[in-house]
């Protein structure tokens, strides 16, 4: 793939395990054609309260993007936005406020990696034998391959482009959320 960012398109609305809320799935490795190594990745609004960790036993990683959150107990390990965890089944989560919270699933935790950060200039990305997810938060991004480059949406998931020993560069200002797969086509 090597025409641009590629907007990813959202899968219907799924339950939560826990039952408190409705998440969206963003993608799966069922719906791209990489069933070597099963992944989700899902986008969950939760509110202030105690919810239930996830379902399976999935090596899973989340962030939160909006408000802190703390794990296990009420004053249990702090989450701050944008910082990355691993959860396992059966752990608790408990919000004060209103947040999104990503979550990546997946069935070997070498398959896929959640990655959120604040984008603060250039940013390097390796293409070869990996494949790039984005989600630029808020800010401003420009995506470039080779000689090409294209502007990364706000709010958008998109399937970064890809080209065997070239240099794939974010670069902008902003909150970026990237999912790094072994390898990963788009759909």
């Amino acid at each position: 793939m090597n025409a641009g960012p590629v907007t990813l398109r959202t899968l219907p609305a799924v339950p939560d395990p826990s039952g408190h809320t409705a998440g969206i799935e963003l993608a799966s490795a069922d719906h791209h054609r990489h069933a070597v190594s099963p992944w989700r990745l899902h986008l969950q609004h939760l509110g202030p309260g105690t919810h239930s960790a996830f379902r399976d036993d999935a090596p899973t990683q989340l962030a939160t993007l909006d408000a802190p959150l703390a794990l296990d107990a009420a004053d249990g390990l702090q989450l701050l936005r944008l910082q990355v965890t691993g959860v396992q089944p059966g752990q608790t989560l408990h919000l004060h406020e209103p947040t999104r919270i990503v979550r990546l699933e997946r069935d070997h935790p070498e398959s896929a990696e959640l990655i959120a950060r604040p984008l603060q200039g250039p940013m390097l990305l390796p293409t070869t034998g990996q494949g790039w997810l984005a989600w630029l938060l808020a800010g401003r991004a420009t995506v470039q391959l080779g000689t090409s480059d294209w502007e990364l949406a706000t709010d958008v998931p998109a399937w970064l482009p890809s080209g065997t020993g070239q240099r794939l560069r974010l670069e902008g200002s902003g909150e970026l959320v990237l999912v790094r797969f072994r390898t990963i086509p788009a759909d």
